[in-house]
């Protein structure tokens, strides 16, 4: 449980969104599929195995495109801008 809990949260800050969770049967192995942006797949084996102590490994398959929300080109300009969403940030839901 405590494992599967550092799995979501590793998921949640990259922005991922769980499709599926199930037991197989006669094991404790958890078969967890989600979707995850392609550019925070980058380093995502690495952070999830270090927050689950090595108890989970990722497999990543490309699935599909996908439309988002946010402005991948945005830099903040104005000051509010940059009080919002950091002087270094560089995506603003639209």
């Amino acid at each position: 449980e405590q494992v599967l809990r550092r799995l979501y949260a590793v998921i949640g800050k990259r922005r991922g969104r769980i499709i599926s969770e199930d037991l197989r049967e006669g094991t404790q192995i958890f078969v967890v599929k989600c979707y995850l942006p392609v550019e925070q797949s980058f380093g995502f084996a690495t952070s999830l195995r270090q927050r689950t102590s090595g108890m989970a490994s990722p497999q990543l398959v490309f699935s599909h495109w996908e439309v988002i929300q946010e402005d991948p080109f945005f830099v903040p300009i104005t000051d509010e801008e940059k009080e919002e969403f950091g002087s270094n940030a560089v995506m603003k839901a639209n």
